[in-house]
C-alpha cells in the first residue's frame, strides 16, 4: 500500500504526507552536505563574464532579469571556476528569495570592483537582513536562523559559498545593505 493508494479521507494519508515531506527534505539535506564536500576541491581557472552567468542564475531560479527586473548584474570579467561562480551566486541569490522583506518587492544587484588586488563580487539584496551579531555564524555549515516568516533551508548555502570563496584564495563577508537587506562581498585575489 503506497500513498497514492490511500482515500485522502484516510486516517492514514495524513502520516504517508509527513513521512514523505521528510523524506523529500532529507534528501534536500544530503544534497547540500554532498555539494559541500565537494565543493573547493579542483579549481579550473577561466575567464568568465559576471553578467552572463548571473543571468544563467536568474534564469535557473526562473526570476527576471535586467535593469528594472528582480536580478540585475553588472559585467566584469572574472579569472574563476565557472560552475564554482554559478553555485556561489546560486546560493546567494536563492537566499534572497527565501527571505525577502515583507516590506518592499525582491531586488537583487550583483556588481564587481576590479583592480590590482584582484576582484571583489558583491551580492546585494533588499531582503530582510542578517542581524550583526549573526553574520560570521550564519557562514558555518548546518547553521540557519529560525525566523517569522523564513523559507526552508538546510545552513549549508552560505557555508558552500565560502567555501568556494576561500578555494580560490578569498573571502566571503556579510554586511548591511543600505536601506536594508544583505550584501555579500566576496573577494577573489589577482593570480599570482
Amino acid at each position: 500500500m503506497g500513498e497514492d493508494d490511500l482515500d485522502t479521507d484516510h486516517p492514514a494519508a495524513e502520516y504517508f504526507q509527513l513521512i514523505g515531506a521528510s523524506g523529500h527534505r532529507m534528501l534536500a539535506m544530503l544534497e547540500d552536505v554532498l555539494s559541500y564536500s565537494r565543493m573547493g576541491g579542483s579549481i579550473q581557472r577561466q575567464p568568465v563574464s559576471l553578467h552572463t552567468v548571473a543571468a544563467e542564475v536568474a534564469n535557473d531560479l526562473g526570476l527576471p532579469f535586467g535593469p528594472d527586473a528582480v536580478v540585475d548584474s553588472e559585467d566584469l570579467k572574472l579569472q574563476v571556476d565557472q560552475g564554482q561562480l554559478r553555485t556561489l551566486l546560486q546560493n546567494l541569490v536563492a537566499n534572497a528569495v527565501n527571505y525577502p522583506s515583507p516590506d518592499r518587492d525582491l531586488k537583487v544587484r550583483i556588481s564587481g570592483i576590479s583592480n590590482y588586488h584582484g576582484v571583489t563580487v558583491l551580492v546585494a539584496d533588499n531582503g530582510k537582513g542578517i542581524a550583526v551579531e549573526h553574520r560570521q555564524r550564519v557562514l558555518e555549515p548546518l547553521v540557519r536562523l529560525y525566523r517569522e516568516g523564513d523559507g526552508q533551508g538546510s545552513g549549508l548555502g552560505l557555508a558552500i559559498c565560502r567555501r568556494i570563496a576561500e578555494a580560490h584564495g578569498g573571502e566571503l563577508t556579510l554586511k548591511e545593505t543600505p536601506g536594508g537587506g544583505t550584501t555579500a562581498v566576496i573577494s577573489f585575489p589577482a593570480d599570482l
